[in-house]
């Protein structure tokens, strides 16, 4: 194996141990801040989902890239770019879903 393919096998543990450590506190922040999918009638899902878990990949992908990239590298500017711009869509297009959420959830804890 070439260095740079280590690179990436160990770029991708990396990224894995992060995922994994951080994934129980992006749960709890979304159960905090009322970022849960309740069940539906026609869901998938018996119990409520919380729906942050893209915060903890996101964290995953920017620690492994901040060990294993240069800090010149020109490449972080598009990881930086498209991290950010996946994460303003997906928001936007969430935003009315979880405002509704976040309501029913507060109705809830306050009966």
């Amino acid at each position: 194996m070439r260095p740079e393919h280590l690179d990436a096998l160990f770029a991708g543990c990396v990224a894995a141990a992060v995922a994994i450590a951080v994934t129980p506190l992006t749960i709890r922040f979304a159960r905090r801040v009322g970022a849960v999918d309740q069940p539906r009638e026609r869901g998938l899902s018996e119990r409520a989902t919380p729906r942050l878990g893209g915060l903890a990949l996101l964290a995953a992908v920017l620690v492994a890239a901040l060990v294993f990239l240069p800090v010149d590298e020109p490449r972080w500017r598009a990881i930086l770019a498209a991290t950010s711009r996946a994460d303003h869509v997906a928001d936007r297009a969430r935003l009315t879903i979880d405002l509704d959420a976040l309501a029913r959830n507060h109705a809830v804890l306050k009966a």
